[in-house]
């Protein structure tokens, strides 16, 4: 690689900022690796110039921050065709920075990606398909973007299929084939289906018995993980809503009403304002210690439960009920997507990886292609 960067091949150039990029087999050195990057988007190199746009984004490799720079480098990269940078091209686009706001032309720049086979960008299409954001809104065209991701192993795929699947978004309600594709992503980490395995057992739906043990299991197994992105955040606090429930009415776990009290309070942290009510009100009718009745024994504890999972299935769709459709204080047209706003500044590869909570092996193809397993 050496030698072919030494003979100008751009691709070797790129190749070789890579390495000291990461450090791998030379001592890492990212700031060389950028001045060959630089080398080879000047040669006219996508790889090149999409690892320039990433480092102008990022303020990494002795670059000071500039995100026209980068959306310019994503630019050069995306009209060559490197679905890498259409990506991050749409996400200029999308969120207004480095270019003028157009969502249209996001979702056009997402489509070249998602049509190249990124999964990640696959998930982002079905998304402003179910929301209407830059195209004509349709839960059937989004479901069907949210297969193809699922298809090669993406979690969030996985799950938003899953989703569809009980919700019978675009596409017929089936519950046993969305308790297989929570299955699947949860053992790859996502969070959203580790709640929706939970949701099943507390019902019994899916092909699944009725299991409150199984149930706490899976809200627990939720609730483990520092979220990353806002749809994670509230997936973790209905997951400690519902576990705070089962303790509080002692259903596969022993009855605590203080670890329930705690349960409900962390929920009620949650950014978003309308779940944080949800746990106030859980948190303010609970019952205390001098009062506390039986399982079964009055209307208010019997039907909480089950308004809490109510409440929870905006957690399998909060991209487009609660973040897309109007049913928050956002409206369609302040949609963002989950690392949006509160991630200005990183890129859309580091967004991705960001979804990636636990259980996928990265290695360099992995990072390059946006996390598959």
């Amino acid at each position: 690689m050496q030698l072919s960067a030494d003979r100008g091949a751009t691709t070797g150039l790129a190749n070789l900022g890579w390495l000291y990029e990461r450090g791998l087999g030379v001592p890492q050195d990212p700031a060389r690796a950028v001045r060959l990057y630089d080398q080879s988007a000047r040669s006219g190199d996508t790889m090149g110039a999409y690892r320039m746009g990433i480092h102008y984004l990022n303020g990494t490799g002795g670059l000071a921050q500039n995100v026209h720079e980068a959306c310019r480098f994503f630019e050069q990269a995306a009209q060559a065709g490197f679905p890498h940078a259409q990506a991050e091209l749409g996400n200029c686009f999308f969120q207004g920075d480095g270019k003028p706001p157009d969502r249209a032309a996001a979702f056009q720049w997402f489509l070249k990606a998602a049509e190249a086979g990124l999964a990640r960008a696959q998930e982002i299409v079905g998304e402003l398909y179910v929301t209407g954001n830059g195209v004509a809104a349709s839960d059937e065209r989004g479901t069907e973007w949210f297969r193809k991701a699922a298809e090669q192993s993406d979690p969030y795929g996985m799950f938003q299929l899953g989703a569809s699947l009980r919700m019978g978004r675009g596409i017929a309600k089936d519950e046993a084939a969305a308790t297989g594709w929570f299955q699947k992503a949860a053992a790859l980490g996502d969070t959203g289906s580790m709640f929706s395995l939970g949701l099943g057992y507390l019902q019994g739906v899916g092909g699944l018995p009725q299991d409150y043990a199984q149930a706490r299991h899976w809200f627990a197994e939720a609730a483990k993980y520092k979220p990353a992105t806002m749809d994670q955040e509230v997936t973790l606090a209905f997951a400690r809503m519902n576990l705070a429930s089962l303790y509080e009415k002692g259903q596969g776990v022993d009855r605590d009403l203080d670890q329930a009290r705690a349960l409900y309070t962390l929920a009620a942290a949650c950014p978003d304002p309308e779940v944080a009510r949800m746990a106030r009100v859980s948190l303010n009718v609970m019952p205390s210690e001098s009062n506390a009745v039986g399982s079964g024994e009055s209307d208010i504890w019997s039907n909480l439960v089950p308004a809490v999972v109510i409440g929870g299935a905006a957690a399998l769709a909060v991209n487009w009920a609660m973040y897309g459709s109007g049913s928050s204080s956002e409206s369609s047209s302040d949609y963002s997507f989950d690392w949006g706003n509160s991630y200005y500044g990183k890129s859309y590869e580091e967004q991705s990886m960001d979804r990636m909570m636990v259980g996928c092996f990265w290695n360099e193809y992995s990072y390059l292609t946006y996390g598959h397993c």
